[in-house]
């Protein structure tokens, strides 16, 4: 079996800063998050079940008492900022397994969870679930209907 982990963080800048590249600095509100639903589903529709997300649920850690000066969040522009808790919530309303880390960091989580991967291989924790719910209010919400339609898909592939 292959377990995917993601750091939802590392992919929200590339999406957020890659769509800019063609929209000229208009930034959709939910356009990094769609970009990463989207990367995300495609996994999903190729058949890949076992995905984990981590993420820097706040950009501070213990890391900043042991060092100072170590990444503090300072210079995020608001508009990406503005969407890291909306991409954990709409990971999890679209069924993944989310890891929002506070007093760690994504990084962390991931090591984590890929250690528990090669121990136990029944992993279990990291399958994709299928959408919930509460994931068409994001897709209306974010305006890409067409990620619930290929989410509903692949939930029943």
């Amino acid at each position: 079996m292959i377990v995917h982990l993601i750091d939802g963080t590392y992919e929200l800048f590339r999406h957020f800063y890659g769509l800019r590249r063609f929209t000229k600095g208009k930034d959709r509100p939910y356009g990094g998050v769609v970009g990463v639903l989207q990367g995300v589903l495609q996994m999903i529709e190729s058949g890949d079940r076992y995905i984990g997300v981590a993420t820097d649920h706040v950009i501070e850690s213990f890391r900043n008492e042991l060092w100072p000066g170590y990444k503090t969040g300072a210079g995020i522009e608001r508009a990406l900022l503005a969407q890291f808790h909306p991409l954990e919530e709409a990971l999890a309303t679209m069924g993944v397994t989310v890891w929002p880390m506070i007093e760690f960091e994504a990084d962390d989580a991931l090591a984590s969870a890929a250690h528990l991967a090669f121990m136990n291989k029944k992993v279990e924790t990291l399958r994709w679930r299928g959408v919930t719910p509460a994931f068409a209010a994001w897709t209306e919400r974010m305006d890409a209907p067409r990620l619930l339609e290929r989410c509903t898909k692949a939930s029943s592939g």
